[in-house]
């Protein structure tokens, strides 16, 4: 089982590091086979924003874009053509360091095609957030300019061995609970929105006797479209694959 810590925080206020965390869940019994991305792989990445995105002129697989650090504007020549005017994306300057199957490297100042770039944008399989495809990761407008990534999305995950008697754990309000109980700490528990009657909907319930109380809920409006990236993160990082905002 894979639980972000920032999932487990919804539940539970700790100022506990994520290996006293580990300790303290491993002595309940779960036990904690490692954490995962406990620190960033990554530095010097912050968030940019795309001012203007024109094609190569000598290379139509790329885009010459300039990018907002938050300090000033940077060519950059990018591979996505997806790229365009007003997105905000996972910039690494020259200087900044990631890492890949071979190790670590430093970006460097590159001349593409005749064009010089100062930096490149990242998907979030570069950054180790999760897996996506080869498209740059896009953010969405609560993220300000400038603004360093590994602070803002970098998150431990602790991976979790349950057995058969921790079925109750198996969710992130689960574990939350445990380790409430644990440090003698409220549990914050999720609001639920109860919703109105909706005279549209007739159901009539014909065995009342076994199924005393039934709920539906009418949603309309709904389009089938990539969820947002908050979600995709969430579901990513516990080991579920993100399908579309619906499925989600």
């Amino acid at each position: 089982m894979l639980l972000p810590l920032s999932l487990l925080k919804k539940f539970i206020d700790t100022d506990l590091s994520p290996s006293e965390i580990s300790d303290v869940l491993t002595n309940l019994g779960l036990e904690i086979d490692n954490i995962i991305n406990e620190n960033p792989s990554f530095k010097g990445v912050v968030v940019g924003k795309i001012k203007s995105a024109t094609k190569h002129p000598e290379a139509d697989s790329l885009n010459l874009l300039t990018v907002f650090d938050g300090t000033e504007e940077l060519q950059i020549v990018c591979g996505d053509r997806n790229t365009k005017a007003g997105m905000r994306v996972a910039l690494a300057k020259i200087g900044a360091v990631l890492n890949d199957a071979k190790g670590s490297f430093t970006i460097k100042k590159a001349k593409l095609r005749g064009v010089e770039s100062f930096g490149m944008l990242c998907t979030a399989h570069e950054l180790g957030l999760f897996e996506e495809t080869d498209s740059v990761l896009s953010l969405d407008d609560s993220f300000e300019e400038g603004a360093d990534i590994a602070k803002l999305l970098s998150d431990p995950i602790f991976e979790i061995s349950l057995t058969p008697n921790l079925g109750h754990c198996q969710s992130a309000l689960g574990v939350a609970r445990e380790l409430a109980a644990a440090l003698n700490t409220p549990l914050k528990m999720p609001h639920i929105n109860n919703a109105d009657h909706d005279d549209s909907l007739n159901i009539s319930v014909e065995a009342k006797d076994v199924c005393p109380r039934y709920s539906a809920k009418l949603i309309q409006g709904i389009e089938v479209k990539e969820s947002p990236f908050w979600l995709k993160k969430k579901l990513e990082e516990s080991g579920i694959r993100s399908l579309n905002a619906v499925i989600d």
